[in-house]
C-alpha cells in the first residue's frame, strides 16, 4: 500500500513541527521528513522544544 498525505513538511525543526501539529487537528494527514537524527538541529540544540510526541518512521 502506498501511504498518501495532504501535506509534506521537510525538516523537523521547530516551526515545521508547530504547523504539522495544527495541520493534523484540522484532521489532515501528514508527514515530516528529516534527513538527520530528530532534535540534531538548532532547534534541538536549543532545547526550544521536547521531542515527546515525534514518532519516527524508521
Amino acid at each position: 500500500m502506498n501511504p498518501s498525505y495532504d501535506v509534506i513538511f521537510v525538516g523537523a525543526g521547530i516551526i515545521n513541527r508547530s504547523s504539522a501539529y495544527q495541520v493534523v487537528r484540522k484532521v489532515l494527514r501528514v508527514v515530516i521528513l528529516e534527513s538527520g537524527s530528530i532534535g540534531d538541529g538548532p532547534t534541538g540544540k536549543s532545547l526550544a522544544m521536547g521531542l515527546n510526541w515525534v514518532t519516527p518512521l524508521a
